[in-house]
């Protein structure tokens, strides 16, 4: 949970109680979805991460699954001697997971004292139309799993468009006056989100 900083712990408490039965229902739910791998991880083929490209290196006899970022690789760490491209797309898909839910969660913590807004809740899912999306009236953001291709900066911006839906619920002038003061390069980040969506 996501509060401004000068929110009280019993206030924090009763959000918290009142909540509970979702909360505690959702962690369940969410622990028993398996999102299907769909990354194309191939000898030969590149990656997209935070805007810049890598290309895969496989390294073999090591104890675990595992991936780092080295320089301008993206490097797998592979059990045994044998490559199981399923699996490997999978952990794949698990690491970008965890890479943009860290992000996620460090700019909503960053615009939630900005914006004096609670974000209750927010899910990761892979979207055909639309970067993010705001359910206002429950505290909740919904971000496009393939911003993890782009720029950390989409993200935030992408983010931060969601979040000042939580204050004003259309594309108001207000809105568009917030976002801009925000971000007054917007112009150029819709132009790179519009090209993101072309690319992949």
């Amino acid at each position: 949970m996501t509060v401004p900083h000068r929110t009280s712990i019993m206030e924090i408490q009763r959000i918290l109680q009142r909540k509970k039965s979702w909360i505690l229902d959702n962690h369940k739910r969410m622990h028993s979805i398996r999102m299907p791998p769909t990354l194309a991880c191939t000898a030969g083929n590149t990656f997209n991460l935070w805007g810049s490209v890598y290309q895969f290196r496989f390294i073999h006899g090591r104890d675990r699954y595992s991936i780092e970022v080295d320089d301008q690789y993206l490097v797998v760490n592979i059990p045994g001697y044998e490559l199981n491209w399923g699996r490997v797309n999978l952990i794949l898909h698990r690491w970008c997971l965890n890479q943009l839910i860290n992000a996620i969660e460090y700019f909503i913590d960053l615009w939630s004292a900005i914006l004096g807004v609670v974000v209750l809740s927010y899910q990761v899912r892979k979207m055909k139309r639309r970067w993010g999306t705001c359910y206002w009236s429950r505290g909740r953001i919904i971000i496009n799993y393939r911003l993890v291709h782009g720029r950390k900066e989409l993200l935030e911006y992408v983010i931060v468009h969601e979040m000042l839906h939580l204050i004003e619920h259309s594309h108001t002038n207000i809105f568009y006056t917030r976002m801009r003061e925000f971000f007054p390069n917007w112009m150029e980040l819709e132009a790179d989100l519009a090209i993101l969506s072309r690319c992949l």
